[in-house]
């Protein structure tokens, strides 16, 4: 019994000596731990705390590398929450500020009558388009922008607006231009090629609403935007440059917009666009027509474009449509036929249409699903 205790309380021993070794291991060595960027990313990091090194991440994107002890990673959907209460704050903002400037010109105007007024700052957005005044007194002569203009500025970058197009000119306008990597495209020349492209090539493929801003358009989706702008620059003589200055841009934003794997039906507009009006090319060799046309096709089964009533059953959220929506998706089903048949019909090869009961035009379908005229012409 006694060399038996003996045992129990070397063995005791020993395993509180190998505890104390293991604690002063871990102080030698403390626990590694990652950056709060990568931590946010679940991404490995290789940030040194002693001395304190930034990690070959926030070196190469320029990001802030710090260690915080009590850091919690943020949900995506919390930060887009989060995101959209400042938007509809900033807002607030400027509509309190429109609101405020525009009872300052009133009482200026009653306090002096004699004084005339200055001229309305117009955007004309092209002969198809609708204008939205703006007066001139919410515009100071200053050069730089008044408080409420810079919280527009930061809604305008959302949407892809270069801020420093918001100096003002020596007329006091504010110029605002819309950029793609390095070509930029003034406000005038945005309304001027929307107006060309609906006059002069809509017709052919009726299927958007003319009497959607271009504002609305790029806000919807940056693709289909930049789309109308390169299919209304074609033979454009004011600008005869434009078109192939877009030509790489936008071919870049096309391949990196698919490769996020698209949700939006409005992606499939664009292509139908693409396809009907490509950009030049030297050889069929280089042509990405015919592949961006299966693309098309591709991504509106994906989505459901062909089972309009049955959108539920392409997504894993809730989705209810209302009529004019449903419409449009509909009319989006029939172009993506309609051009893959005139795609597939100039290549020689066999079209991958498909005219189902969606596309009918019997009588006995629901009037929700029946096609304009033009439209329905082109799936018979």
């Amino acid at each position: 019994m006694c060399q038996l205790a003996a045992r129990v309380v070397h063995q005791e021993v020993r395993l509180e000596g190998e505890e104390v070794e293991g604690q002063e291991e871990k102080r030698k060595h403390p626990v590694k731990r990652a950056c709060n960027e990568c931590r946010q990313q679940k991404l490995r990091c290789d940030v040194i705390q002693e001395p304190f090194t930034t990690c070959t991440r926030c070196r190469r994107l320029k990001l802030d590398c710090k260690i915080e002890s009590n850091f919690k990673r943020i949900g995506k959907r919390s930060r887009n929450a989060e995101m959209e209460r400042e938007l509809i704050e900033l807002r607030k903002q400027i509509a309190n500020a429109n609101a405020a400037a525009n009872a300052h010109h009133f009482i200026s105007q009653h306090q002096s009558p004699t004084q005339a007024s200055p001229p309305p700052l117009s955007m004309t957005y092209g002969p198809a388009m609708r204008a939205v005044p703006q007066n001139s007194a919410l515009f100071s002569a200053d050069e730089y922008m008044r408080p409420h203009e810079a919280v527009a500025s930061l809604l305008d970058l959302r949407s892809g607006l270069d801020s420093s197009n918001f100096l003002r000119s020596p007329s006091g306008q504010v110029a605002m231009q819309k950029r793609i990597e390095d070509v930029s495209v003034s406000q005038e020349k945005v309304g001027d090629l929307f107006g060309r492209f609906f006059t002069f090539y809509h017709p052919f493929l009726p299927f958007l609403d003319r009497d959607k801003l271009p504002e609305d358009y790029f806000s919807t989706s940056p693709l289909l935007f930049w789309t109308i702008i390169s299919v209304g620059a074609r033979r454009y003589q004011s600008d005869a440059t434009l078109l192939n200055s877009l030509a790489g841009p936008v071919m870049r934003l096309v391949w990196s917009t698919l490769a996020d794997v698209p949700q939006s039906y409005h992606i499939v507009k664009a292509l139908a666009l693409l396809c009907t009006w490509p950009f030049p090319t030297s050889s069929t060799s280089t042509d990405p027509t015919f592949m961006l046309c299966g693309m098309m096709m591709q991504m509106a089964l994906q989505i459901g474009l062909h089972r309009p009533s049955h959108a539920q059953d392409f997504t894993k959220f809730r989705v209810e449509f209302r009529e004019r929506e449903l419409r449009d998706r509909i009319t989006t089903w029939a172009i993506c036929n309609i051009v893959s048949q005139r795609v597939a019909t100039g290549y020689g090869q066999p079209p991958s249409t498909l005219f189902d009961w969606t596309l009918s035009s019997g009588e006995t379908i629901d009037s929700t699903f029946r096609l304009l005229p033009d439209i329905n012409l082109g799936c018979t």
